[in-house]
């Protein structure tokens, strides 16, 4: 008998029609909203519907992770219902508890997920920038994002050899990135490329809801290990919703992801070559992810207006650079309504591609956990020269840090914060 998997033992619970003394309050009926289909499926660790964090040998949670394990061709798979950052801190604290070592060398694209879980966790980071070689030097675990938000690719497979060497973990936050599991035979998945631990942030990419995340790793890490780390961090309440929505998205996948994913890329595809051909720069830096369009020109935020004003919404924009994250869910006609309305749009051409951000990293004043559970105040960006930030000073978008807290901001860093439209910054309390 095949086993049940999280998504059958919500429906088998449904269909035995319980009186249910136990929580949501709702006891899954009528409430007379929108929602009342899912109010059925939206339950509590009971026996009968098992338990996230202390699961059942045969129990309907080690299914499906065992599902999909084989799905992604992991060793050990988890879900998540608070999305990648769980996954994240999980990540970090499975890691951290193999070794004495406090410092984590972390790729500066990070996201703030990363940043906080340290912070909490009392390791600081050794940062370094993509295609830089980082300093391993008594480091717990190494942690980059790969692919980020514009559809850039990291170096995983040097990366993976390079820490695989020196005994360190390689934790790839592959957040945008699910679907590599998917397309070019699964070949560009970090999990493939030699990652340790991969976090999959599913419902970027795949079909699955708002939250659902996957926490990939390697043998050395069991799932007994996966779940402690997690539990650390997340409710004790997850959404059983949430969590069935993957094994439902999986489901999906395995019968029709080969022809969706290939039509998919066929798409994408043949759209970048119709814009390139109308005046559009597809950035030479966002073509790693085959899945990902990235569009370049000097007014893009005239683009992004038209485009939501006619009823196709990106992901987001910044000065120069509209985003879009296409799925196997959008059709021919999400398709050809984007592309006639971009071909109704004069792209302005954009000057040189310059780095916005920088390769600074400015010093360090005190410890990344002293500065975020500090004492602060919150004051107009003009003023911070002198001041050490309490928290992340991030121009959104592109959302990548120009200033971590614990750092010391000079003239130079203020007049950079003041250039992205940056008004008021959090810094460390003077005493």
């Amino acid at each position: 008998m095949a086993e049940k998997s999280i998504s059958a033992v919500l429906e088998s619970y449904k269909k035995a029609n319980t009186a249910r003394f136990h929580m949501p309050s709702h006891k899954g009926k009528s409430i007379g909203s929108f929602l009342d289909p899912i109010l059925p499926y939206d339950v509590t660790e009971v026996d009968m519907t098992d338990d996230l964090f202390r699961p059942k040998e045969n129990g309907g949670v080690i299914a499906s992770f065992r599902k999909a394990s084989k799905i992604f061709g992991t060793a050990n798979t988890v879900y998540s219902a608070a999305g990648a950052t769980l996954c994240l801190q999980a990540a970090l604290c499975a890691a951290l508890r193999k070794t004495d070592h406090r410092i984590v060398v972390c790729d500066r694209r990070a996201h703030m997920s990363v940043v906080n879980a340290l912070a909490l966790l009392g390791a600081e980071p050794r940062w370094f920038f993509p295609g830089e070689t980082p300093d391993l030097t008594d480091a717990a675990a190494v942690l980059i994002t790969s692919p980020d938000y514009y559809g850039r690719c990291a170096d995983v497979e040097a990366l993976a050899k390079l820490c695989n060497e020196s005994g360190i973990p390689l934790i790839t936050d592959n957040s945008h990135g699910s679907h590599l599991a998917f397309v070019s035979e699964g070949k560009m998945h970090p999990y493939k490329l030699g990652s340790t631990i991969v976090i999959d942030s599913v419902h970027k990419t795949l079909p699955a809801m708002t939250g659902a995340a996957l926490l990939h790793a390697s043998e050395e890490f069991t799932t007994e290990e996966l779940l402690s780390a997690m539990s650390l961090f997340a409710s004790t309440s997850p959404s059983y919703v949430i969590l069935s929505s993957i094994d439902a998205g999986l489901d999906y996948i395995e019968n029709h992801g080969k022809e969706e994913f290939a039509r998919l890329e066929s798409r994408v595809a043949g759209l970048k070559t119709v814009l390139s051909d109308n005046g559009y720069e597809i950035p030479s830096f966002a073509i790693s992810d085959p899945l990902r369009l990235t569009l370049r020109c000097a007014n893009a935020e005239e683009l992004y207006d038209h485009l939501c004003k006619n009823g196709v919404v990106p992901e987001f924009y910044d000065s120069e650079h509209v985003v879009f994250i296409p799925s196997i869910m959008n059709d021919d006609g999400d398709f050809d309504r984007l592309k006639n309305l971009c071909l109704n749009f004069a792209p302005k051409p954009a000057g040189e591609v310059s780095n916005s951000i920088g390769t600074l990293i400015p010093k360090q004043a005190v410890s990344l956990r002293e500065a975020v559970i500090s004492p602060r105040r919150r004051i107009p960006a003009e003023s911070c020269d002198g001041c050490i930030a309490a928290s992340p000073i991030v121009p959104y978008p592109p959302g990548i840090p120009l200033v971590m807290p614990g750092e010391f901001i000079d003239s130079t860093l203020r007049d950079k914060i003041l250039s992205h439209k940056i008004t008021h910054v959090e810094v460390m309390q003077k005493s």
